[in-house]
Parts: structure tokens; C-alpha cells; sequence
């Protein structure tokens, strides 16, 4: 389901720019959510804001007033990691 939303999202052209785990919800239907769009716009034209937070592990290439590509949204899904996504009771 979750790869269902981003999937969604980037095929229609459109990046978050800031896709991570504290950024995807899931309720106890198991409903998933991606929220915080702040960054989020057109790939190729939208750019990173000038102040990010660099305790964040983004993409190599995320930086400062660059583009916001696909492959750097995808970082956390390429990890070895499990994503674990942040519980929100549903309403």
C-alpha cells in the first residue's frame, strides 16, 4: 500500500522532497498516509528550500536550492532498514 502512494504520486510527475518515515502515518486500519507536502511540487522544478536540516541522512545529492529528483525521495525505501511508519488512530 505504501508503495502504491508514492508510486501514484511520482507517476503523475509530481516529487515530496521530504518522504521519510516520520513523515508516513498508519492507523490501526492500516490505512497509510503521507503528509508534511511543504517541499513537495513539479520533479525538475521543484528545488529544496535554502535551510535543511543536516542531522537528516537525505540523498547525497539533496542539497540547498538544488532540483528534487525521484531517486532522492527514494532513499528511505532503499535502505536496509524497515521502514516503520508512525501509528495515528483513525478518526
Amino acid at each position: 500500500m505504501l508503495n502504491e502512494n508514492w508510486q501514484h504520486l511520482h507517476a503523475q510527475g509530481y516529487v515530496h522532497g521530504d518522504l521519510r518515515p516520520t513523515n508516513i502515518l498508519i492507523n490501526d486500519k492500516k490505512e497509510i498516509k503521507i503528509i508534511d507536502f511543504d517541499w513537495a511540487g513539479k520533479k525538475d522544478e521543484t528545488r529544496y528550500p535554502i535551510f535543511m536540516n543536516l542531522d537528516i541522512p537525505w540523498h547525497s545529492d539533496a542539497k540547498p536550492l538544488q532540483p528534487i529528483r525521484i531517486e532522492q525521495n527514494l532513499i528511505w525505501f532503499k535502505k536496509k532498514k524497515k521502514i516503520k511508519p508512525n501509528f495515528c488512530p483513525s478518526q
